[in-house]
């Protein structure tokens, strides 16, 4: 909220619903200082400073590292989305998507 007169850059039609929530709950829509479908050029804006951006942490993880970029939410407001992983059981797969599939299921049951 203490950002909300601060320029937002929006990245798409294909925004997380759970972030474009938050950004009309904190009052983060009234300034739009750029838009771009390509995150490469969300984060260009955002590190040449045009505004603020929600952009994937591994994106930015060089950014991040070197400071020119930081995150302004804490840990427990950091955003997740569900991933549905859908195959057919039974199915004689290929070597590689038995053992993708075999990866998935092993850290989804970890979590």
């Amino acid at each position: 909220e203490d950002l909300s007169d601060s320029g937002v850059i929006l990245t798409g039609g294909d925004e997380p619903d759970i972030i474009s929530k938050y950004r009309l709950e904190h009052g983060l829509d009234r300034i739009v200082a750029g838009q771009s479908d390509f995150l490469d050029e969300a984060k260009r804006l955002t590190v040449q400073g045009v505004g603020i951006c929600f952009l994937p942490k591994p994106f930015v993880l060089k950014e991040l590292k070197s400071g020119e970029l930081w995150s302004l939410l804490s840990q427990s407001q950091l955003f997740s989305s569900d991933i549905y992983l859908i195959s057919m059981p039974g199915n004689q797969a290929q070597l590689t998507a038995r053992l993708f599939l075999s990866v998935v299921q092993s850290k989804s049951s970890t979590q």
